[in-house]
């Protein structure tokens, strides 16, 4: 599997994000953010497989970003000259993975890197020995590119006949890149269309007859994971159009509320119809207008 990953430094000091960069170059992409407002701005806009936030950060504090790159689903680790054990407890209890010594990254920062790549090496293998048992080394090499693709907070379709593992591979592309969150499954096809939008979006208690009590959708259980949604084509064209709004938001409302909803999550679909069979006949009637329109 190919060992290239997206990382970034978060670092104040000139010569010490150099330091670092000269470590982690053969690692991967390796971006800078130099202060808490850049580095908000760059979580907010891309995923990174690993975070190293140094502590002071100027007027800032690298400790006030740890819960944000947690809540990403990205590997942070600490790196800091300052090591008081409150501020090292506090960060480990936030979510950091690592709290290393600036005076020995050369020596331990490789070591980590390689730790984490062998953890995600492990789950395609955990994968490949207990749930996608397959002697096809083609396959097994098209996995692998597969997830070598960062899929996080990206939209993934897969389609392909009843039975040959779409399911299974919504769960390795989740394991790939969320590890440890939460995969949130519904089919399509077993909901009827009237219920479909609260297990999406959720609703509010009374808001229909037999709403007893408030619940969560779908797309909010889904924040920070993977949500994956089979037979997707079984999907009413209305119920797509909210969804399409939703996705491209990141913001719904539940069924009964006024107040929206944010939720962050990587979307994988699946079905079992060929979708590019069914467009040809929309596409032939928009052909045969434009034919009619040049006379």
């Amino acid at each position: 599997m190919k060992q290239s990953l997206s990382i970034l430094i978060i670092e104040d000091d000139k010569y010490s994000r150099l330091n670092l960069r000269e470590i982690l170059h053969p690692f991967g992409v390796v971006e800078e953010a130099i202060d808490v407002e850049s580095a908000k701005i760059k979580l907010a806009s891309a995923f990174y497989d690993i975070v190293l936030t140094d502590i002071e950060l100027g007027a800032g504090s690298g400790v006030d970003l740890i819960s944000s790159i947690v809540r990403k689903g990205s590997h942070c680790i600490v790196v800091s000259s300052y090591e008081s054990e409150e501020v090292i407890e506090k960060s480990y209890t936030l979510g950091a993975k690592h709290y290393l010594s600036k005076l020995k990254l050369k020596e331990q920062l490789p070591v980590y890197i390689h730790k984490f790549l062998q953890a995600k090496n492990a789950r395609f293998e955990r994968f490949l020995s207990e749930d996608f048992i397959t002697q096809d080394e083609e396959l097994v090499n098209d996995l692998r590119k597969l997830c070598d693709i960062n899929w996080k907070n990206q939209t993934l379709f897969i389609s392909g006949p009843t039975g040959t593992g779409k399911s299974l591979l919504g769960k390795l592309i989740h394991e790939m890149t969320h590890s440890g969150t939460q995969l949130v499954h519904l089919n399509c096809s077993e909901i009827s269309e009237n219920l479909l939008e609260s297990e999406l979006f959720g609703h509010e208690k009374g808001a229909f007859t037999g709403a007893t009590e408030r619940k969560d959708g779908k797309l909010k259980l889904a924040q920070g994971g993977t949500l994956f949604l089979d037979e997707v084509a079984t999907m009413p064209l209305s119920m797509q159009q909210k969804l399409l709004k939703a996705l491209d938001e990141k913001t719904f409302y539940p069924v009964g509320s006024s107040t929206p909803v944010k939720s962050d999550f990587t979307l994988i679909t699946a079905t079992c119809e060929n979708l590019q069979e069914k467009m040809k006949p929309a596409r032939n009637f928009a052909s045969n207008e434009n034919s009619e329109s040049e006379f």
